[in-house]
């Protein structure tokens, strides 16, 4: 039950009456010819019992009642709607409850609403006419009406292509691929990776563009998208590692060098004494008296000169061997210098009193055969 409905109409087929009750005072409504019934005024919600009596049988069915003062809700998709600039055709759209009605012009010619709400009026616009204005209502089933919305149509003005290219290293667009002059182009911009968007380009139509928009002259207009390559990124240089302690590793202690004076030579091994061995005295002529008879010529003491002493070794003890061996100094080193040997006295002495003992021996064997 709505606000523009308070009648109930009832049918009931082979009944000889049908009667309304209203249960919350049990009095019967009242009703004209065709069987409808007026709706009194109630709150919130009204429960009715309907009977249908055919002798003494009698059908009763309950129904209870209740008040739609809600008014639909109804929404134009745009304030205003182009018209075909030749051929004048436009269409106007919008929502309302799923199921009303929708009232327009001033013939209240009507469409309804489809189970999404959505509607779409036709219409179109006589030759000579640039424009029209619709007032629009929706209605539901309970008769509530909407509040009336206006639905501007107009003309379509001239139009003028909007082209929009890259320099390849990105893609870029318009919101709209066509449009009259006056009207406001967004434009759009992606680099590809590795670029980023440096600039718009107007290629021709004269237009100005700022925060990625420009309005639409009346002539077509051609924007190139420029992209620049992203500046490579400084690798940073890795930290230097802090190097030890520059201090050499002492180098080992150098071993002491052998004294630089050059060892001595070992000294010459003594020669026996050079002094020649005296020869014997001379044999005393004898006395020219008597001529003695020739002696036999006295031989030699047969003993033999005794050989001279042999060479005295130098002393047996090792020299030294120097510490650990450092670098010998360059200078080269002088030939080891014999080690002197003393001679004892008597070694000199011996061959003297062997060749002055010879010669006594000889003297006095000459003296006895004179005898």
């Amino acid at each position: 039950m709505g606000i523009g409905s308070n009648t109930l109409a009832v049918t009931c087929e082979g009944a000889d009456s049908i009667t309304v009750t209203r249960m919350d005072t049990e009095t019967n409504l009242t009703s004209d010819e065709s069987n409808t019934f007026a709706i009194p005024d109630f709150t919130g919600t009204l429960m009715l019992r309907v009977n249908g009596v055919k002798g003494k049988d009698v059908t009763s069915v309950f129904l209870l009642v209740s008040k739609d003062t809600t008014a639909p809700v109804l929404t134009l998709s745009a304030p205003v709607f182009y018209a075909d600039r030749a051929a004048g055709t436009y269409q106007i759209t919008g929502t309302a409850d799923a199921g009303s009605e929708i009232l327009y012009g001033n013939n209240n010619e009507s469409v309804y609403a489809a189970e999404d709400g959505s509607f779409a009026i036709q219409g179109t616009l006589e030759e000579r006419q640039d424009g029209d204005a619709l007032y629009i209502r929706a209605q539901d089933s309970a008769g509530n009406l909407s509040a009336r919305q206006l639905a501007l149509v107009a003309r379509q003005a001239e139009t003028y292509a909007v082209t929009v290219t890259t320099d390849g290293n990105g893609t870029a667009s318009a919101d709209l691929a066509a449009a009259a002059a006056g009207t406001n182009i967004s434009l759009s911009a992606t680099p590809n990776t590795g670029y980023h968007f440096k600039e718009w380009q107007v290629v021709s139509g004269g237009v100005t563009i700022k925060d990625d928009k420009f309005t639409m002259p009346d002539g077509n207009v051609e924007i190139k998208a420029i992209f620049e390559k992203d500046a490579a990124t400084a690798t940073p240089a890795p930290t230097a590692t802090p190097k030890p302690e520059s201090s050499p590793t002492p180098a080992p202690a150098a071993t002491a060098k052998p004294n630089g004076s050059p060892t001595p030579a070992p000294a010459a091994t003594a020669k026996p004494n050079s002094s020649p061995t005296p020869a014997p005295a001379a044999a005393a002529k004898p006395d020219s008296s008597t001529p003695p008879a020739p002696a036999a010529a006295a031989k030699p003491n047969s003993s033999q000169t005794p050989a001279p002493a042999a060479t005295a070794k130098p002393e047996s003890s090792p020299a030294l061997a120097p510490t650990a061996t450092a670098k010998p100094d360059s200078s080269p080193t002088p030939a080891p210098t014999a080690p002197a040997t003393k001679l004892p006295v008597w070694w000199v002495a011996l061959p003297i009193v062997g060749g002055v003992a010879l010669a006594g021996v000889f003297v006095m064997r000459k003296k006895k055969r004179r005898r």
